[in-house]
């Protein structure tokens, strides 16, 4: 996870470094002051071209490092990750089906076989699922910025003081940029899905016979028209309010970035001898690319409530101590 997380920060430097060699100045020669000692000026143009194609080489060089450490780092991760959370699934589901075995007949005059397998398919589901991919996406981005932060510290560390102050700032604009584009998972109701339109469509033509039989179209009708209108009642507020978060989290990402600019630029100025260009690309850099991973870190954070639930209901489960236990060893036997 360390390495596919510093694969970010390592973009920003080699990003940094393919601008500095892209938009490396070379100066003014016209043959009577040829810069740095040279004998004519295609001999400073020569030189300057081949450090240009050399480091070019040495930029294409890490960049395939970094190819090679970004497949090499997913491919741990996920397989690590993965392993792990499948392996914690399948004991979830063998211990909860062993218990649910072992229950007496009375709790199942309580509770029916087929609910109680289908909330226990989603729990376990819903188990699986938050114990994997956030957990992995979390170390992914907590290593991603803590390596674009320790880069910007060796490369102008006043400006990665003002960049550790900005990431809490810019995490909370990328997570609601993050659930503008993706959406929140507000979870299902049963009455509600049989009130929507769709569960009125589907109620309808299963039980078509009946409505025919009893002329209910005219009022099938009707409650789907009224279901259709209800099924989004704030639409409009809704909308603004989306379109206002949007518009939150650009201002304040830009306004990072506008504030990062200036400060950087404030640094050349004004300490010349300690920091130069190059410095202030690797240090914003680092920083901002390590930031890429960051709103996806938090963004299965609101499904934590129905996961406890969930994890409250197995552990009920597996905890439960049956009556009539069928495959205890102790009690009495027949002979």
């Amino acid at each position: 996870a360390v390495m596919a997380g510093g694969v970010f920060p390592m973009w920003g430097v080699l990003f940094s470094e393919t601008i500095n060699v892209l938009y490396r100045r070379v100066e003014f020669c016209n043959g009577t002051e040829v810069p740095d000692d040279f004998a004519t000026c295609e001999d400073y143009w020569d030189d300057a071209a081949d450090d240009m194609q050399e480091t070019s080489l040495t930029i294409a060089l890490f960049w395939g490092v970094v190819f090679v450490g970004c497949i090499v780092g997913n491919i741990m991760t996920f397989w690590g990750f993965g392993m792990a959370s499948e392996r914690l699934n399948k004991r979830v589901r063998d211990e909860t089906f062993a218990s649910l075995l072992r229950q007496e007949v009375a709790f199942f005059d309580k509770h029916s076989v087929g609910s109680l397998t289908s909330q226990l398919q989603d729990d376990a589901a819903k188990l699986h699922a938050f114990s994997g991919e956030p957990v992995r996406a979390f170390i992914v981005a907590s290593s991603s910025v803590l390596t674009g932060l320790i880069l910007s510290f060796i490369f102008m560390w006043p400006f990665a003081l003002l960049a550790m102050g900005c990431v809490p700032i810019m995490g909370f604009a990328t997570s609601i940029e993050m659930k503008q584009f993706l959406g929140e998972d507000e979870g299902t109701d049963g009455t509600d899905e049989l009130n929507s339109p769709g569960g009125i469509i589907v109620e309808t033509l299963l039980n078509m016979r009946t409505v025919s039989a009893l002329t209910l179209e005219d009022q099938r009708y009707s409650d789907y028209k009224e279901a259709l209108l209800n099924s989004e009642p704030g639409h409009r507020l809704e909308a603004f309010m989306a379109g206002v978060t949007g518009g939150l989290s650009q201002f304040i990402q830009q306004w990072i970035n506008g504030l990062q600019m200036w400060f950087g630029g404030y640094l050349l100025f004004n300490f010349p001898d300690d920091y130069d260009f190059n410095d202030f690309l690797i240090s914003n850099f680092a920083v901002l690319f390590g930031l890429f991973g960051l709103g996806a870190a938090f963004q299965d954070v609101q499904d934590s409530a129905a996961v406890k639930v969930s994890a409250g209901r197995i552990f009920y489960l597996l905890d439960r101590k049956s009556a009539i236990d069928p495959l205890s060893d102790e009690g009495k036997k027949l002979d």
